[in-house]
């Protein structure tokens, strides 16, 4: 809190200013530093047989380290009816464990070991208010902001010191799109293919082919710009009405569904505005940057001019505003709760 002598204010009832240092550790789970064995049953006999866990282990593995730092500052202003509460952190962890694959001939699948180095930075804000407060009415409102940026700042693979990503997984089906973590960019991105562009315009070839990228290309991020949420609570001596609303504003997700609805023909798009019949103009530039359109039917360009071949056609913008919850109440009188052994009660839907 503020120390005493300073200059005071009647609007600023409340002050508190907070800093701290921290370095946390953590582990992994048990049985990864050394061969370990599992004694599982035998289907319908009760009996166990020896098996060894497909992890190798790794003896000289190391706990991952995260060095933080944090900052803060809380305010509430006029006699509590306003109130702000506001947080920096900037956290570093070193030695990330993963699995790595290794080769089954080896007799194992995977091997955990220290692989690299990344940072998360960023802010979280609280603003609450009572706009109206008398001895009938209240109106109370809560608003949460949340901004975080990591980055994977460094990865360094025993025996492959060129390699820069991670792959974490990929779609099912076509190995195309995959979630990573590379080197330089935030934690977690995703890669695939994407159009080739020339001065801003889309490459097409002369059978009406869009031009695609080398796949493992970074298309987008899983981590939103900022998330939030306003919750409003309104009450009327024993009623209360109470209101959440929340939002994401940026990072990406590919649509598996709408990949294959536009390359089976079951989404709307493959058949508005006749085009089953009349056929697809596919418009962009050449090799060599002269504009072009080529006319082709519309099975052949749903099929390949999206995210079977380019996977930021089917790409998406995961913003979002959701009314996550709505709540009617009604608080029983003291008697009542005091009948049931409580100190206070309260029916909602």
């Amino acid at each position: 809190s503020f120390p005493r002598g300073w200059p005071s204010a009647d609007w600023l009832n409340f002050g508190k200013v907070r800093t701290s240092v921290a370095q946390i550790g953590n582990d992994t789970d048990p049985y990864r530093t050394y061969v370990a064995y599992n004694a599982p049953l035998l289907f319908g006999t009760g009996n166990s047989y020896i098996l060894r866990n497909p992890a190798l282990g790794n003896g000289a593995l190391r706990p991952e380290i995260s060095n933080e730092v944090e900052a803060g500052i809380e305010l509430k202003f006029f006699k509590n009816r306003l109130g702000l509460d506001f947080t920096y952190y900037n956290r570093i962890t070193k030695d990330l464990i993963i699995p790595l694959s290794i080769t089954p001939t080896s007799g194992y699948t995977n091997f955990f070991t220290n692989v690299g180095k990344s940072r998360n930075r960023g802010v979280e804000i609280l603003l609450s208010g009572s706009p109206v407060r008398n001895e009938n009415f209240s109106w109370d409102i809560v608003i949460n902001y949340a901004a975080n940026r990591s980055k994977l700042l460094a990865l360094d693979i025993p025996n492959n010191p060129t390699i820069d990503r991670y792959v974490l997984g990929t779609e099912r089906r076509r190995n195309t799109v995959a979630t990573a973590a590379v080197v330089g960019q935030p934690m977690f991105v995703l890669t695939g293919t994407d159009y080739t562009y020339l001065n801003g315009e889309k490459v097409i070839g002369a059978n009406g082919l869009y031009t695609a990228t080398p796949a493992g290309k970074v298309i987008g991020n899983t981590q939103p710009d900022f998330v939030g949420g306003i919750t409003n609570s309104f009450t009327f001596k024993n009623f209360i009405l109470s209101g959440l609303i929340d939002f994401q504003k940026g990072g990406s997700f590919f649509s598996y569904t709408n990949m294959y609805g536009l390359y089976s023909g079951t989404l709307a798009a493959t058949v508005e505005n006749n085009v089953r019949e009349t056929g697809v103009d596919v418009s962009g530039v050449s090799a060599d940057g002269t504009k072009q359109t080529v006319h082709v039917n519309a099975p052949f360009h749903f099929k390949n001019n999206y995210g079977i071949r380019i996977s930021t056609a089917n790409l998406y913008d995961a913003s979002y505003v959701y009314l996550r919850e709505l709540r009617f109440g009604y608080t029983l009188p003291a008697k009542v709760a005091q009948a049931i052994r409580s100190t206070k009660a309260t029916i909602s839907l």
